[in-house]
């Protein structure tokens, strides 16, 4: 399995023998599950994924019908995902962990829309961003409207918000939602938006080879094109503030991910990813600065460690927007 990266994206190209290595991690992460007193039956989404993993590494060849290759991109996905959730899962877990945990094992190998384990698979995969980077993630205790997660940085408390948008609308919603839970909880921090549903990856989905690149620069462009409009929402550029709602908001990571079969004598899948980061702060360097560095830091520090491609330099973590 070999990789090529590009700023800002990473991708991955399949063969059909890496399949076989991955129906091995889902064995592995579905014994780990177990372990926590999580069942996964045997019609489940994992264990689906892990036979037909296991069949395409034996036969050698990938699937010829589209809804089986469709399916062979998200049972690959999965596997990546799952295996670095269970890497970086805490050694004892609340109930509303568990259940959280038990939703995601669920869903279709199809990936329906709307479905809640892959909201809950993403919520938890940036968890382990979290982890990656540096922060042991918390899961609030109280009852009101929270944060999924608090992290510490010292004695200081910062609130992690997970979203999983299906458009750009649902974005824009979720991110003023995102914004109030984070002030319920009285912290600041960050809100983690996974778009991989709201950037239109279909037209990328079968492609020849000399077509990936430019395909990629699609991708990239309405990665950028969503969190500009989502910062815009948030962040008056004309009076140089964040707009009244969002004080609380120190910083927003965008991640999305997306697949293409590439076609030919020799076909290959490829699965990429692209992640970007605006954070708000002060133009004096005073406390509220220097946390919000540190906190992009660490956000970018655990995206890097999740497998993604990310420059870091200052134009990428500390994007020309100012409060």
């Amino acid at each position: 399995m070999g990789s090529k990266a590009y700023p800002g994206r990473k991708e991955h190209r399949y063969a059909p023998a890496d399949c076989g290595p991955h129906a091995n991690v889902l064995n592995k992460a579905i014994l780990r599950l177990e372990s926590a007193g999580i069942r996964i039956s045997e019609h489940s989404r994992l264990r689906r994924h892990t036979t037909f993993l296991a069949r395409v590494a034996e036969t050698g060849s990938f699937p010829t019908t589209e809804s089986e290759q469709h399916r062979l991109a998200n049972a690959l996905s999965d596997a990546a995902e799952i295996d670095l959730i269970v890497q970086t899962l805490p050694s004892t877990f609340t109930p509303l962990e568990l259940g959280e945990l038990r939703e995601l094992a669920g869903g279709t190998p199809e990936h329906a829309p709307n479905e809640p384990a892959l909201r809950y698979q993403a919520q938890w995969w940036l968890r382990s961003v979290l982890a990656m980077g540096g922060y042991d993630p918390q899961t609030p205790t109280s009852a009101r409207e929270s944060p999924d997660y608090l992290v510490y940085e010292g004695t200081l408390s910062y609130g992690v918000e997970v979203k999983r948008p299906g458009t750009l609308r649902g974005a824009l919603e979720l991110i003023a939602k995102g914004a109030r839970q984070l002030r319920s909880q009285a912290v600041r921090g960050a809100i983690i938006l996974d778009i991989s549903d709201v950037v239109r990856t279909d037209e990328l989905r079968w492609l020849p080879d000399n077509r990936l690149l430019p395909a990629g620069l699609i991708f990239e462009q309405q990665l950028k094109g969503i969190s500009d409009r989502v910062g815009n929402q948030i962040f008056d550029s004309a009076g140089r503030t964040l707009r009244i709602g969002y004080e609380s908001v120190m910083c927003i990571l965008y991640v999305a991910k997306g697949w293409t079969w590439i076609q030919g004598e020799s076909p290959e899948l490829v699965l990429f990813a692209g992640a970007r980061l605006q954070t708000f702060y002060p133009r004096i360097k005073n406390l509220i600065h220097h946390r919000t560095v540190m906190l992009a830091k660490k956000l970018v520090r655990g995206i890097v460690g999740a497998g993604y491609d990310f420059p870091l330099n200052d134009d990428v973590w500390l994007p020309r927007l100012h409060t």
